[in-house]
């Protein structure tokens, strides 16, 4: 029982180290909307792939080898722009996610408080590199409609820290292996569906801004049109009265 638990457990945080994954090559790269089918098709497979390697504990050289080219797979197939870009993204997201695990690592051994549950590892490295990725993207949106509002930012801010807090306190404090790994699951699968809803957030509200200036261009070239037109109208008519005349 313990081993389907912890397969369980291996799936979901694969679920957040891929969704982290691809926002970092987003910060790069401009998706091809058009693939929507093989996106769908193509994300599934890297969590799969992922999801076995880590389950069947192939050793971390063929575990991050699997995910390069997983990624490297998504951002030549779902990406747009120069496949040098492409390359940095991939690296990017690949390293970005070895420095926050050893940042966890280091962190917990400095404190004295050494993580030997590595659900819980996993659980603090996607959280704190998801946090990091958010403000990335913030610090990288110049135009005030990519954002969402900066309370929407505090709110994720305090869900990640309060769940790293929780988490801690679950394997600290329940001693039942089964209630702490669904303890842990249910927080790893709350974060992951903030982050996501928060990310539909900002792209509606963006798409709704895009949308207001569209109207507004439109109307301000309709009333320059009309103005135009007002105007030859009235040369013509000046015409006609100087030719009368």
């Amino acid at each position: 029982m313990m081993e389907l638990y912890k397969l369980i457990s291996f799936m979901i945080y694969n679920i957040l180290s891929v969704y982290v994954g691809v926002r970092i090559i987003e910060l790069f790269l401009i998706r091809n909307y058009r693939r929507q089918k093989m996106a769908i098709f193509l994300y599934s497979g890297t969590w799969l792939i992922n999801s076995i390697v880590s389950i069947l504990d192939c050793g971390i050289i063929f575990t991050r080898i699997s995910i390069v080219l997983c990624f490297i797979i998504l951002a030549f197939f779902l990406y747009e722009g120069d496949w040098k870009i492409k390359v940095v993204a991939v690296t990017s997201s690949i390293v970005m996610g070895i420095i926050v695990e050893n940042i966890v690592w280091m962190f917990s051994n400095t404190i004295n408080k050494p993580i030997v549950n590595e659900a819980l590892g996993c659980l603090c490295s996607g959280i704190l590199e998801m946090l990091i990725v958010i403000l990335i993207e913030k610090l990288l949106s110049l135009e005030h409609y990519t954002v969402i509002p900066i309370y929407g930012y505090i709110n994720i801010i305090l869900l990640s820290v309060a769940s790293v807090i929780l988490a801690e306190i679950v394997t600290e404090e329940v001693h039942n292996y089964k209630l702490s790994m669904i303890a842990l699951n249910m927080i790893c699968i709350l974060n992951i569906s903030t982050y996501y809803i928060y990310r539909k957030i900002a792209e509606n509200h963006k798409r709704d801004l895009q949308r207001t200036i569209l109207i507004q261009e439109n109307q301000m070239y309709t009333n320059q049109l009309k103005i135009m037109q007002q105007s030859q109208q009235y040369i013509r008519i000046l015409r006609s009265n100087t030719w009368r005349a």
